[in-house]
């Protein structure tokens, strides 16, 4: 089962709707981005990127998207 880190941004919707074309199992797990849910313990102990304070570059985000899809 995959653990969906989800919130309501193109990216999201992208990522639900390739996994559900998959048919893929996966437990979506909401954040809040307003209520800064992304720098919470739980979800830095996973995600990598090493500034966590600055938002991504326009292409970190589609390059993390894609290796999104790569993986799966």
């Amino acid at each position: 089962m995959i653990d969906l880190y989800y919130a309501p941004t193109p990216n999201g919707w992208k990522i639900s709707i390739m996994l559900e074309e998959c048919d893929l199992d996966y437990k979506v797990i909401p954040m809040n981005l307003g209520k800064g849910d992304q720098f919470k313990p739980e979800f830095l102990k996973i995600y990598k990127r090493r500034n966590r304070k600055k938002p991504p570059a326009q292409g970190e985000r589609y390059k993390s998207y894609g290796k999104v899809i790569r993986t799966l």
